[in-house]
């Protein structure tokens, strides 16, 4: 990547669907590489031309976090998604926000709701997130455990 860039690529070029470089790393799943592009000046949210294409919603979509108590911290849904352990997307979701990307963006949030990761949506939340934004965010409010009190504690509901 380094080599392309110094060769005089552009860091927010598009491929054929739009995607950025930083796009495409995001979906890949590589912190090294997001965090490389956002130092050289990659917009943390994309091209801009659809949500679908927010490097937020892109490293949240298709991941799956296993439940807590499964022992597991890495999995993969789909199998066209490269496998990351799931700190590694952790660490892009806190990287993109620091570089400031929309948290309201497309459907990151709800992704992370999907995906019953507090710590994910605990980071949304403290970079701006508004759950009040999500459709169906009353079916995660009514939840016992973590996750329900902390976004009933967002929404400041008891």
């Amino acid at each position: 990547m380094r080599m392309l860039l110094d060769a005089g690529a552009s860091i927010e070029g598009r491929d054929a669907i739009g995607a950025t470089p930083l796009v495409e790393a995001a979906w890949a799943g590589s912190a090294i590489s997001v965090e490389y592009l956002l130092q050289n000046g990659a917009h943390p949210n994309g091209p801009g031309t659809s949500p679908d294409l927010a490097p937020l919603e892109r490293v949240l979509g298709g991941w799956h976090i296993a439940p807590a108590n499964s022992g597991s911290v890495e999995t993969d849904l789909h199998p066209d998604f490269p496998q990351r352990r799931i700190p590694e997307r952790i660490q892009i979701v806190q990287s993109l926000l620091t570089a400031g990307a929309d948290p309201n963006l497309g459907i990151a949030f709800e992704l992370a709701l999907y995906e019953d990761s507090v710590t994910v949506v605990r980071l949304l939340l403290d970079h701006g997130a508004d759950p009040r934004q999500v459709a169906v965010i009353d079916a995660y409010v009514d939840r016992r455990g973590e996750l329900g009190e902390l976004l009933r504690s967002a929404m400041d509901l008891p």
